[in-house]
């Protein structure tokens, strides 16, 4: 058997958690039973594409003005689906605000700059349309794991007055096992599955667009398991190092006990470290 080379080493999680697969089976099991428990509306259009659809989940009883947040799923990119994670929404519904998960269109049958793109129109979407299913558009937060922290990295960092929304139209954010650093991946097993270009790291590697933005005052929470890999845990500590030298209010913390599998279960449960500060954050959008 060939050995994997560093980053392919790093990266590759198959490799790191042996039973992979079984966390994957547990994240279909529960958001199934979350869509069969939670009122949605699902599969709901934000663009054109059969992936730019989002799912909204919402409290049973009626309310305006609620807390809205968006999550955005993993798989480098290139892999998974929405319906993977829908028992994220749970503690968010139950907390009584609004959850939303959405997709996007996946790599390389997309380019990054097009996919983030499309993430791009699901701020601008749920801020227009917030209202029609009790939220606020003045209290969105967001979330994501692993290629999702990227992306939700990449959101928060966005000049959202470019797109004609106001600078802090993203409340807070939580990062949980992110990619901020995009050269590794370059050099790894998933540059052939995702067709990543040297421009590509260049524009949207996180760290390097700690610039970008409006005034730094909105929270990054960057989360990772302490039982990731060293190459995971060196990105979320030398991205927080990056914003906070910048002067931008970000906290970085290591989650005992927790590898990249199941610390985004987690964000589903509201007993959790993290579950706690996902509900906070959100709570806390006035």
């Amino acid at each position: 058997m060939t050995a994997l080379s560093h980053y392919d080493a790093q990266l590759k999680i198959r490799s790191v958690v042996p039973d992979f697969d079984a966390y994957i089976d547990r994240y279909r099991a529960l958001s199934a039973e979350a869509r069969s428990l939670l009122p949605n509306h699902l599969d709901v259009p934000y663009g054109p594409s059969m992936l730019e659809r989002l799912d909204v989940f919402m409290p049973s009883y009626t309310e305006a003005d609620r807390s809205v947040h968006i999550f955005f799923h993993g798989g480098y990119w290139r892999a998974f689906d929405k319906d993977d994670y829908s028992y994220v929404a749970r503690p968010i519904v139950e907390a009584g605000a609004v959850a939303i998960i959405a997709n996007y269109g996946l790599m390389p049958a997309i380019s990054m700059a097009e996919l983030l793109s499309q993430c791009r129109v699901v701020i601008r979407w749920v801020f227009a349309n917030a209202a029609q299913f009790g939220g606020s558009s003045q209290r969105i937060s967001i979330s994501g794991h692993s290629a999702g922290g990227h992306i939700a990295t990449l959101l928060h960092l966005t000049s959202w007055t470019e797109y004609s929304l106001p600078g802090n139209v993203i409340k807070s954010t939580v990062a949980v096992s992110g990619i901020y650093d995009l050269a590794p991946v370059l050099k790894s097993f998933l540059q052939a599955e995702t067709g990543l270009t040297d421009e590509d790291v260049a524009q949207f590697s996180p760290i390097a667009c700690t610039n970008r933005g409006g005034p730094a005052t909105r929270p990054l929470f960057i989360c990772f398991g302490a039982h990731e890999t060293d190459e995971f845990r060196r990105q979320s500590e030398d991205f927080a190092a990056a914003l906070s030298a910048r002067g931008a209010p970000v906290e970085v913390r290591a989650l005992a006990d927790r590898h990249h599998m199941d610390i985004v279960l987690d964000l589903g449960d509201a007993r959790s470290e993290l579950g706690q500060l996902l509900i906070t954050q959100i709570m806390a959008t006035d």
